[in-house]
């Protein structure tokens, strides 16, 4: 992604000697390559605790997780009013050191100035300033008066097209109904980090594209709205496909979370309950609509329904004992993504998935308690092949659960 920033002077300046603007110039530089040398060790570190607490993140975790970094840098976080989730989402801060934070914050009131963080016990200098890259402890009259809907029009608009070409093809000496090319296509409004909608389009080597199964051209589509702090009740509202967070991530996990690695003191997985979606991967994300609301000061209501089609191994009517239904069973649901071959186009959206859950939350300024519970029914009966490791795997169409 490539940023364009430029500045003019005139006839404020007269009477400027050149010698002058050139000093000026070279200071100027000076701050702005200090400045991006500090972005990109930060960004670095980040990155290197990303992989460390998880290594099987993929590609799309890692641009979404890049993506909200340069958000934040355009629409810092505002310290007096961010949350837990919103320092653990930068990667770089120990759960002690968020801890300290939001007690110091309880305790004293809002930060007055950016140089008050250096009270907080257990940070750094260092800390501070890796910090101040995507917070503050203010935001500007005009952000904070500025109506949510008129992000609608306002805000940051990016548009991304993306070719690759793999030598040699990744599918090998398959029978492909498509070229050895990738094209992916993603449009994406933001607004102060409170309103986001946007669409993807996708098509990986070997698909079709506006021919065979892919008539309307691309593999995958995807679209999503997303918005936060909408209302005194309304405190996060998806649309179209968004990822889930509940029970530490145990109960559902759609998307990245780092838990437990060699290096951190933290086992529960942190993040938010609900984000938008606007990776490329074709798997892991809901679709249908969620909110949060909060009930009282302290309780708050989540609400999740996703509907969508699935690719999965259907089986044939010899292979299934369901007498309910012996036309419809699967076998597995497919996670590649990838629709190039027959095989792999017949396995394309073959079974529905509904999810209908929900998590009930008491807040404390020092935790929290959450009641969570999931209910999921597929429109075909999941009968797995006869394993020894299979034996107490899920098997039919229906399957809740429940945590706190």
């Amino acid at each position: 992604m490539l940023h364009f920033a430029s500045a003019s002077f005139g006839s404020v300046f007269p009477a400027v000697q050149p010698s002058c603007v050139v000093w000026f110039l070279f200071f100027l530089l000076c701050s702005v390559q200090g400045k991006a040398q500090v972005e990109e060790t930060t960004t670095a570190e980040q990155l290197e605790n990303f992989f460390r607490d998880s290594e099987q993140a993929s590609e799309s975790d890692v641009q979404q997780f890049l993506e909200r970094l340069e958000d934040l840098r355009a629409h810092p976080l505002d310290l007096n009013t961010c949350t837990p989730e919103d320092l653990q989402d930068l990667r770089l801060f120990s759960p002690l050191q968020m801890a300290n934070f939001f007690a110091y914050r309880a305790e004293l009131g809002p930060f007055l100035s950016d140089l008050e963080i250096q009270a907080v016990p257990g940070w750094e200098v260092g800390d501070v300033r890796q910090l101040l890259l995507y917070a503050t402890t203010s935001k500007t009259l005009e952000q904070r008066n500025t109506r949510l809907q008129d992000g609608l029009i306002e805000g940051r608009n990016e548009l991304l097209l993306r070719y690759g070409r793999p030598v040699p093809p990744n599918y090998g000496d398959q029978v492909t109904e498509g070229r050895a090319s990738a094209i992916a296509l993603r449009y994406r409004h933001t607004f102060d980090n409170r309103l986001r909608f946007g669409f993807t389009a996708e098509k990986d080597p070997g698909e079709a594209f506006f021919k065979g199964s892919n008539r309307r051209g691309f593999d995958f589509y995807s679209v999503h709205f997303f918005g936060q702090n909408v209302g005194k009740r309304l405190k996060t509202i998806a649309l179209g496909d968004y990822s889930v967070r509940l029970g530490q991530g145990v109960l559902i996990q759609t998307g990245f979370a780092p838990g437990k690695s060699a290096e951190t003191a933290t086992v529960a997985r942190g993040g938010r309950k609900l984000n938008q979606y606007s990776a490329f991967g074709e798997n892991f994300f809901f679709r249908g609509a969620a909110a949060t609301v909060a009930l009282s000061r302290r309780w708050e209501l989540t609400a999740i329904y996703s509907n969508r089609l699935k690719d999965g191994n259907v089986l044939t009517n010899q292979d299934t004992s369901d007498q309910e239904d012996p036309e419809r069973a699967f076998s597995s649901l497919q996670t590649s993504g990838l629709h190039r071959t027959p095989s792999e186009v017949a396995d394309e959206k073959a079974v529905r998935e509904q999810v209908v859950a929900g998590a009930l939350t008491w807040q404390h300024r020092q935790g929290h308690i959450g009641f969570n519970s999931m209910y999921t029914r597929y429109g075909a009966s999941w009968q797995p092949d006869p394993q020894p490791y299979r034996l107490y795997v899920f098997q039919g169409r229906q399957l809740a659960a429940a945590s706190v």
